[in-house]
């Protein structure tokens, strides 16, 4: 990524010491905090990554839940289950 620049206009620039020291921290400045954002960013997505994976890990497994009870006949056991247990909160 740090290639040399090759530019067609040479020519010579004079600044001062403290503007010349702004530019070189606004520069570290800049380039740090896209690091931080980036930082930020993966952690993010990381951590959307891992609630996908357990959504479908959960899904998964009400699917097989779902399907014991419709092929055990035990779909009025459970909805006697859901009334009992609404009534005791």
């Amino acid at each position: 990524m740090d290639e040399k620049k090759e530019y067609g206009v040479i020519g010579t620039v004079t600044i001062g010491t403290d503007e010349y020291r702004d530019l070189i921290e606004e520069k570290y400045e800049a380039v740090r905090e896209k690091e931080e954002q980036s930082s930020r960013w993966y952690e993010q997505y990381s951590k959307a990554q891992k609630l996908e994976d357990e959504n479908k890990k959960l899904k998964e497994e009400l699917n097989q839940l779902r399907k014991y009870i419709r092929d055990n006949d035990e779909q009025d056991k459970l909805e006697l289950w859901i009334v009992r247990s609404s009534r005791e909160d």
